[in-house]
């Protein structure tokens, strides 16, 4: 089959890419012919694609976004494709890997409606109707029930193509390593071997809630607090947080690594993933922490919260979101050595008990069954 996938962008440490990357790849395994639609393509690009940039115009990005969705179609025709497959909120494809929250649940629930009215809402709002309401689309594949839930809520009428998917976890996954030393961030950070670390993993600070855990950070008490470092991986804008960090005097406790390759070894060197996220369709690094045994503490605005629950390996935090429940929480969590070495076998035996292993491979005969 000739297919073509379609992301605004890509870029090689988004929790989306690294999927989308997977089941492309799995399609081309298949003998699949695989072209990539997109405004911008970050890294190396694997032999086994084609890639296509399409130049558009606009200053915001929702302005970028519906250029890039009115120009597609008729670039889509030039080839004839067997089937056209999308991985943001753009009509006219035919499968929908929706790894985007229910746009209409969050502007509803977050805004008045004068808000709403602003282009930036409105028009991601319509591009989300446009995929949906669109005769063309045959299936929307969910990455999360509470997503789902959301979007049948809101777009009744796809609940016969909709397909409610497993977690991903990347192979490397399955196989942890022996060897543990210390790794770079903890000799240059002078972080000793009996030192708790939590670990933020995010390529979007805000959105993720650095925020909220440089403040929970800084509320453990005095012995604890020393005795801890916030470790940041992901690329975004650091200059905010080193400034609140430095504003709550732990600047020397709060340390950011960029964007890196390596996140299954500072997971195997971590006591916690701390991940107060505000919005989270999904959220992959739960699952990949899971699999290294990493208690987790997030919040239930995340996809995959419900896994932290199941597995019993870590603390959801209630909605609405208090700071207060996160600082008491996150004491509580490093305070009990007991606690965490019986959330650190749970989420081993959780992963061990369920395939997440194989996704791209499922999304690539769903594809081609449909």
């Amino acid at each position: 089959m000739k297919l073509a996938f379609c992301l605004f962008n890509y870029f090689p440490h988004g929790g989306l890419q690294k999927v989308f990357l997977q089941i492309a790849n799995a399609c081309c395994l298949r003998q699949h012919e695989v072209h990539i639609y997109t405004m911008d393509w970050q890294g190396p690009i694997p032999s086994n694609l084609e890639v296509h940039r399409i130049a558009i115009r606009g200053i915001s990005n929702h302005a970028k976004c519906l250029d890039f969705t009115q120009k597609l179609p008729g670039l889509l025709e030039e080839k004839a494709f067997d089937k056209v497959i999308g991985f943001n909120r753009i009509p006219g494809i035919d499968i929908y890997y929706a790894a985007d929250i229910c746009y209409a649940s969050d502007i509803e629930r977050r805004y008045n409606k004068l808000m709403q009215q602003m282009p930036r809402y409105k028009t991601y709002k319509k591009l989300e109707e446009n995929t949906l309401n669109n005769t063309k689309l045959q299936k929307v594949l969910f990455i999360s029930a509470k997503q789902q839930q959301d979007f049948l809520h809101y777009y009744p009428q796809i609940v016969e193509k909709s397909i409610l998917l497993p977690p991903y976890l990347d192979k490397a996954f399955a196989n942890m390593p022996s060897n543990r030393s210390p790794i770079d961030f903890m000799q240059k950070f002078n972080i000793g071997g009996e030192e708790k670390v939590l670990l933020f993993i995010a390529s979007r600070y805000k959105t993720k809630g650095l925020d909220r855990a440089i403040h929970a950070l800084a509320a453990l008490p005095e012995k604890l607090r020393q005795q801890t470092s916030l470790i940041i991986a992901g690329e975004d804008k650091q200059a905010p947080y080193k400034k609140l960090a430095t504003d709550l005097k732990i600047n020397h406790k709060v340390h950011f690594l960029g964007a890196r390759d390596d996140i299954q070894k500072l997971l195997l060197h971590s006591s916690l993933l701390i991940h107060p996220a505000r919005k989270e369709a999904a959220g992959n690094v739960l699952i990949e922490a899971l699999a290294c045994g990493v208690p987790v503490l997030t919040t239930a605005e995340c996809g995959f919260a419900e896994h932290i629950i199941k597995a019993e390996a870590g603390h959801v935090l209630a909605t609405p979101f208090q700071q207060t429940e996160l600082n008491s929480t996150l004491h509580a969590m490093l305070d009990s050595k007991d606690t965490l070495v019986r959330w650190h076998n749970n989420a081993l035996k959780y992963i061990a008990n369920n395939d997440f292993f194989n996704l791209p491979e499922h999304i690539a005969k769903i594809i081609e069954n449909n």
